[in-house]
């Protein structure tokens, strides 16, 4: 217990730290934190917390310390989703659905083509070319979220085309993973709603091991049995929720508000659709719920007290933590080449999108930098791949991987504090 506390104090400290130190310098927080989980990687460092040897070893190793990382990782992207649906004008939002849809599927389809021929042309296996061509096409809307928070621009129109269409990222991000789960284990996917099917006699399909479509069919009654039950919610949860104001106690509010987006989170990550979705959708429910503007507002102000003070920063120290400062030098061309593609696809991307839409150049070219961010999916993806890059001999290919996923995502602050203060009104007020 003694050993748990002092990690989390430590990794607590020096994340409070190296975020104050960039928030002097006028940068995101954000930086700091993520800074912070590549100065706890270093080997005299990360040695001494992870004796597996670094991180990943000791994550793959089930470390008691490496695992704690991890929860309280997973716990600040609910915070932060939650929060983001808290804030973001939903009503507003159904007016960009054309131009969300439009960048949304120009920065998956590109990017995706992108990776894939290059590891294609460069003679790697296509299960190698995939997870690649994935790893470049999603996007972690989780740091985007923070940044845009921290400016105070979540709520401008670029602000919520960003994160919807982010959002959409994030189930392309779950096809990936259900397809790498075809490729790994190649029999029929575990899912509650089959389960449940099975208990009451329908066995809709036997898998076969040589097709992939049971996989999708999955996915898409996942997500349909998620949206039923998010429309369920919207219905019911609001009248729960008066009731309780009923009794005036900000409190048993707050708990009340908290284990509902927890709910809603952990039924996405049970349908297999990621507790990112599910935060989202339980923050726009729970705005959907408080009527008075002011107890909204007092919530939100609760809310980021107890995420940004305790669990959200360990999000950011956790991709920090997986980017492994050898990688640079282990096959450089590799990494160099992996990273360009990475950038400069997502921004064209978005560029393509200008027929689709009324946004300027100027502001589709920050959106694509807004897009670049790959965070914590892009490193499940390639971890799950894992196998795949040992047998095919390219594990210099699956460290520049993982090594883009966090230069990605730690100059996303950077450029947008630069757009900032070159074009002050670019993401609107």
């Amino acid at each position: 217990m003694e050993k748990f506390l002092l990690l989390f104090t430590g990794v607590l400290l020096v994340s409070f730290l190296f975020s104050e130190i960039f928030y002097r310098l006028k940068y995101p927080r954000v930086m700091g934190q993520i800074i912070a989980g590549i100065f706890i990687g270093l080997p005299f460092i990360s040695d001494i917390i992870f004796p597996s040897g670094g991180f990943s070893s000791a994550l793959l190793a089930a470390e008691p310390s490496a695992v704690l990382i991890t929860i309280l990782s997973d716990l600040g992207i609910i915070f932060i989703l939650l929060l983001v649906g808290l804030e973001i004008n939903y009503k507003k939002l159904r007016t960009l659905e054309y131009d969300v849809f439009a960048i949304a599927s120009l920065t998956v389809a590109l990017p995706f083509a992108a990776g894939f021929f290059l590891m294609n042309y460069m003679g790697y296996p296509d299960i190698i070319s995939i997870v690649v061509g994935a790893t470049l096409a999603i996007t972690a809307e989780g740091t985007t979220a923070m940044v845009l928070m921290e400016l105070d621009k979540l709520n401008t129109k670029l602000g919520e085309i960003i994160l919807a269409a982010g959002v959409l990222d994030d189930l392309v991000g779950v096809i990936f993973v259900s397809i790498l789960l075809f490729f790994i284990a190649g029999d029929t996917p575990a899912s509650p709603v089959l389960a449940f099917m099975d208990v009451l006699g329908f066995n809709l399909f036997t898998c076969s091991s040589a097709s992939i479509l049971p996989y999708l069919f999955v996915i898409l009654l996942e997500l349909v049995v998620f949206v039923l039950l998010s429309f369920i919610m919207f219905w019911v949860f609001p009248p729960v929720v008066r009731y309780i104001q009923r009794e005036k106690s900000e409190s048993t509010e707050f708990m009340m508000v908290l284990l509902g987006g927890l709910f809603i989170a952990v039924l996405s990550e049970l349908l297999g659709l990621g507790t990112i979705i599910g935060a989202f959708i339980a923050g726009l429910i729970i705005q959907h719920s408080i009527v008075n503007r002011r107890e909204e507002a007092k919530m939100v102000e609760d809310l980021n007290l107890v995420g940004l003070s305790l669990v959200i920063p360990f999000f950011f120290i956790h991709i920090g933590l997986y980017f492994d400062v050898s990688s640079i030098f282990s096959n450089p061309v590799i990494l160099l080449l992996i990273v360009s593609v990475a950038v400069i696809s997502k921004i064209v991307s978005a560029l393509l999108a200008k027929p689709f839409t009324d946004l300027s150049w100027r502001e589709l070219y920050v959106i694509g930098w807004c897009m670049n961010s790959r965070g914590a999916v892009g490193l499940v993806i390639a971890s799950m791949a894992y196998p795949f890059f040992l047998q095919a001999g390219a594990l210099d290919v699956f460290s520049s991987v993982v090594a883009m996923t966090a230069l990605t995502t730690l100059a996303l602050p950077m450029v947008l504090k630069y757009e900032v203060s070159r074009h002050p009104k670019i993401l609107g007020g």
